[in-house]
């Protein structure tokens, strides 16, 4: 890092991380830039030893989506971590895919992350074995959204007795679960993070730039649920579907998942030609087998088809042992509801089928199904 680095340029670098010279506002921003020209001296805007250059490299790595679609941050939050203690050492906001950042010598663990989403919340950021990220709970909007299938799989859940589930009998354990217990959260907008250990040495002024690199990996899960053999396709209006137990958050540093069960509630298409339900959602994975095992949490999937005609069809599915056998980063759910046959819709004057809320008063029909 050359010594002609000033004090003005590292102001300027301070407001563009914070959004750019617009947030000083107007004239408060022209004064603020005519100081820096007559009155700030210069000097170096860190000791010449702490210099050196990040180069972030941003991976497009996501299953099921049209990666060329998705657009990488705009900046990133940076920390270097003391190895021994793992506290922050040096926190910074960078603008990929090159910045500069101010290290002093030392033996850091780096790592660097979206600086910040709509959905997503990073917590103990400055602890580096602490730190975790999670998604938020679902608002008002999407609550009503999804209103009437929540009330539904919970209403089936609290009068199923035992609670048979695929594979088992009733009255054996395996039940539903108390459903309102487990929170309703949004999808998390896809996030980066990269890790990477450095020892950075003493530099000074006769030294060459440094250098490091480090890749970022989006690490929220995608998930494809594909619903085959769906009888009756051609008269399914929408389809709402719920999936329970997955992971709210994950460890930064370690990937691990956060032992925090969540829902999440997703729309759905019809595929009428090949009679399929397919759905695409993204989470950070799935819980822990041995947290599973021991606290005897299941998937459950709740799907809410409404006919062209508005009337509602609630089925259920066990589908534990699909999520358990993901992969890495992918939830790949193929399943067969047999039970799903939706009649010809009867004619209903107003009737227009899928989940509009301007529609008066559905016809339910729950159907049980003995997996």
């Amino acid at each position: 890092m050359k010594r002609a680095v000033t004090q003005r340029f590292a102001v300027l670098r301070g407001l563009s991380a914070l959004g750019g010279l617009s947030a000083l506002g107007g004239l408060s921003a022209l004064a603020a830039l005519l100081l820096l020209g007559s009155s700030c001296q210069r000097r170096d805007m860190f000791v010449i030893d702490e210099g050196l250059y990040l180069q972030m490299n941003l991976l497009r790595n996501a299953a099921f989506v049209d990666t060329s679609l998705i657009e990488t941050p705009d900046i990133l939050t940076v920390h270097f971590f003391d190895r021994s203690t793992g506290r922050s050492v040096v926190t910074d906001y960078l603008t990929p895919p090159l910045a500069a950042a101010y290290v002093p010598q030392g033996s850091y663990d780096c790592m660097m992350y979206n600086f910040a989403t709509e959905y997503v919340v990073v917590e103990n950021a400055e602890d580096r074995d602490k730190a975790y990220v999670h998604t938020s709970l679902t608002g008002s909007n999407m609550l009503s959204k999804f209103s009437k299938i929540l009330q539904l799989a919970r209403e089936a859940a609290a009068t199923k007795a035992g609670g048979a589930t695929k594979g088992e009998e009733d009255g054996e354990d395996g039940d539903y679960g108390d459903l309102a217990d487990i929170p309703l959260i949004n999808q998390p907008e896809y996030f980066w993070v990269g890790r990477g250990s450095y020892d950075i040495p003493y530099r000074n002024a006769a030294s060459p730039d440094l250098y490091l690199d480090i890749q970022g990996d989006i690490v929220t899960t995608n998930g494809h649920i594909n619903i085959k053999q769906v009888g009756g396709a051609q008269y399914v209006g929408g389809v709402q579907i719920y999936l329970t137990n997955i992971a709210r958050g994950m460890y930064l540093w370690s990937g691990e998942p956060v032992y925090d069960p969540a829902a999440i509630c997703v729309d759905a298409s019809v595929d009428k030609e090949n009679s399929e339900i397919n759905a695409v959602f993204t989470c950070f994975g799935k819980l822990p087998d041995e947290m599973q095992e021991t606290e005897g949490l299941v998937n459950d999937i709740f799907v809410l088809i409404a006919d062209t005609g508005g009337k509602q069809y609630l089925y259920h599915y066990d589908v534990t042992e699909e999520v358990s056998e993901s992969i890495n980063l992918q939830i790949e759910i193929e399943i067969e509801i047999p039970e799903i046959d939706i009649p010809e819709p009867e004619p209903t004057p107003g009737g227009g089928g899928g989940f509009n809320p301007t529609v008066g008063e559905w016809e339910e029909e729950i159907i049980p199904i003995n997996l």
